[in-house]
């Protein structure tokens, strides 16, 4: 198997996880791949279903937070609970949220205080983003625990001695954003630099709140990523993130009467680093790893303190890899301790994996892997992985892609989840019940043809099921309970782009998505059909782009079987370079002021304008 240069390599693992889906300005046939092994792969080796969006594809579809963006993925929904800064779910092939693990720049952003490790999408703004891969279906082989999908996203960054930006941005529901870049690099070293300011009014965020207030948030995030490299083999990087965050929202109680309320605050800040060493063999590369993530929150209500959540995850991991001729073997240790800094409540996972990546056979490659995990709560868990990828030329210079995998994964019970169990509040099943690992499975075939050189259409067919899946008793509240049964996602993807005229690209994606619980009832918030259509055009000598695209959900059910109403939201934007130095944005979403929800009970956005003036040195 043939690995790129160590730079590509490297520049490769900056940014993160690929799939040949959804390719972007580049052709598929130079996309390099780093989010399904944690290596460097042309994406056309890949039997795992990944998406990738570049720079230009997350200019095209601009929102501003991240989570918005990924939702114009195939395979992907999300739901939000209304506005910015509010509780925001992403589900990957139908999956909960805390089953995703969220990585930016290498550094996992999970929330440790919350029932179940989330991945912390409601304060993850789109600003200084570069690129986003998306690994889809349980991945438990390389990434252990709660990993139903991973995201992996990169910031900006460039190799030049000195560059910068700064950024103002304006935007409807007196929405304000302020950023600045500062970029140091020479040839052994690099440091960057970026913070950014945000605030809005936002909307009034439950319908219920019949006052018509509106719910503000303000964020402010610095991110520090930095590099050395002490010869051609030996190097390092650290980065370091911290996220402050204040959100207002209805649906609170006080701590007097305990009377609902709507004059809630959550005060939040979230603090994460990793330190890496990464050494390149003349066959192989090996990295070692440490990071932490803390996560506080103090929430208050009619601005007195209620409560307050603290805790911390802590990881050392390895990862190494050896080319032997057509095969690699990819290997890897990692021990990581949850911690509740509250109640002192620990618990420590050790995980170790091999897999064996192989193309002896003319255009087919092939990979076996096995993980093995010993977890403080539970005991001990296997997780496979494997997959084929064929290619079959044809004549013109098209291609046929074949391509199928089977993954499993699990999720260890939350610490909050057992805490709640053996604490004073839990009765009848689930007093004192010990929870075991929710376990997953999951298969998809994928067939992918490459037409020319940027024309191409693709088909996924997928199925996921849960078993022993961890649901609180929601309707005699004795806590948290394993349920019998299985849950299932199973649907269609398919993804098609083509060039149209000289400067122009029309993209589309549809997916098809049947979900069941236990119960037989079909899944909350999971439309049965989603799809995402859009066309982006570029003229003036590549310095203005404008682009229009579409978002559709239909079929998606709440609690109690309630039926959410389908909707078609449009999106338009457009990006001028004025000179060398100064660009120009402008963009307008839900162009057409569409009224829709997404949870039940919450508002959503109307229309809105934005611009956004950006100086680079």
């Amino acid at each position: 198997m043939k690995k790129p240069h160590l730079s590509l390599c490297c520049a490769a693992l900056l940014s993160s996880h690929t799939a040949f889906a959804e390719s972007s300005s580049e052709t598929s046939l130079e996309q390099i791949s780093v989010v399904s092994a944690r290596l460097a792969q042309n994406i056309n080796e890949l039997s795992a279903s990944v998406v990738v969006l570049d720079e230009q594809d997350i200019s095209a579809r601009y929102q501003l937070s991240v989570a918005d963006t990924l939702r114009t993925v195939s395979g992907v929904n999300v739901s939000n609970s209304g506005g910015a800064g509010k509780t925001t779910a992403l589900r990957i092939r139908g999956e909960e949220s805390f089953r995703t693990r969220l990585y930016v720049d290498g550094v996992e952003l999970t929330d440790p205080t919350a029932p179940q490790l989330t991945p912390v999408l409601d304060d993850l703004l789109l600003n200084n983003i570069s690129r986003i891969e998306i690994l889809k279906g349980p991945q438990g082989l390389v990434y252990g625990a709660d990993a139903g999908g991973v995201v992996s996203i990169t910031t900006k960054h460039t190799e030049q001695n000195i560059a910068g930006s700064v950024a103002a941005e304006a935007a409807g529901y007196g929405t304000r954003q302020y950023a600045a870049t500062l970029n140091l690099a020479n040839e052994t070293s690099g440091v960057y630099l970026s913070a950014s300011d945000f605030s809005t009014d936002g909307i009034n965020a439950q319908v219920s709140d019949t006052s018509g207030e509106e719910d503000p948030y303000d964020n402010t995030t610095l991110h520090l990523r930095a590099n050395h490299q002490f010869n051609d083999a030996l190097g390092v990087q650290l980065v370091l993130r911290n996220t402050e965050g204040e959100t207002q929202y209805d649906g609170c109680y006080d701590n007097t009467t305990f009377a609902l309320i709507n004059n809630c605050i959550t005060e939040s800040e979230q603090t994460s680093a990793r330190l890496s060493v990464n050494y390149q063999a003349q066959n192989g590369h090996h990295e070692l790893g440490y990071a932490i993530t803390e996560v506080e929150k103090d929430y208050f209500n009619n601005g007195e303190f209620g409560f307050g959540n603290d805790g911390e995850i802590t990881r050392l991991d390895y990862h190494g890899w050896f080319e032997f001729g057509a095969d690699t073997l990819s290997f890897g240790v990692d021990i990581k301790e949850e911690q509740d800094n509250i109640s002192g409540e620990s618990r420590d996972n050790r995980g170790y994996f091999a897999e064996w990546m192989s193309q002896r056979i003319d255009n087919l490659n092939i990979n076996l892997g096995v993980r093995y995990d010993d977890n403080d709560t539970f005991g001990n868990f296997t997780s496979w992985r494997g997959g084929l990828n064929y290619l079959i030329p044809l004549q013109n210079a098209q291609s046929l892609r074949l391509k199928a995998t089977w993954v499993t994964g699990f999720r260890a019970p939350g610490l909050y989840e057992q805490a709640y169990n053996d604490g004073p509040f839990a009765f009848g099943d689930a007093a004192g019940l010990q929870l075991t690992e929710e376990t997953s499975k999951g298969y998809d075939l994928g067939v992918i043809h490459q037409i020319s050189k940027h024309t191409w259409w693709s088909l996924t067919w997928f199925n996921q099921e849960i078993e022993d899946e961890i649901q609180f008793d929601a309707v005699s509240f004795q806590g948290y309970l394993q349920t019998q049964g299985t849950s299932e996602s199973e649907g269609l993807e398919l993804e098609a782009e083509t060039r149209l005229f000289e400067n122009g690209k029309l993209w589309f994606n549809y997916t098809h998505m049947d979900t069941e619980d236990s119960a037989g009832n079909q899944r909350l918030r999971r439309p049965e059909q989603v799809a995402n259509a859009g066309y982006q055009h570029t003229f003036n000598n590549g310095d203005t782009r404008w682009s229009l695209y579409a978002h559709m959900e239909k079929d998606a059910v709440d609690i109690g079987n309630t039926p959410l109403n389908s909707y078609l939201v449009w999106h338009a934007n457009l990006n001028w370079d004025l000179n060398a130095n100064w660009a120009l944005g402008a963009y307008i979403n839900n162009l057409f002021d569409r009224d829709y929800a997404e949870v039940t009970g919450y508002n959503s956005y109307g229309r809105y304008a934005g611009v956004k003036l950006t100086l680079s040195f």
